[in-house]
């Protein structure tokens, strides 16, 4: 049997999720790289930031 398209999955899986993005994946829960991680936690931050001074 041929391995490859097991390699291949797998290598597929840990890139970035974002289409045009190449990088490797960081994390084991979430399939993004450094850059689009760190940005989705910023915009979740700034979110829960603004429901939080609204409820004031």
């Amino acid at each position: 049997m041929d391995n490859r398209g097991l390699l291949e999955a797998k290598d597929s899986e840990r890139k970035c999720q974002i289409a045009g993005c190449n990088d490797l994946t960081v994390g084991a829960r979430t399939s993004l790289c450094r850059k689009h991680r760190n940005n989705k936690y910023k915009q979740n931050y700034k979110k829960k930031k603004r429901k939080a001074q609204g409820a004031e």
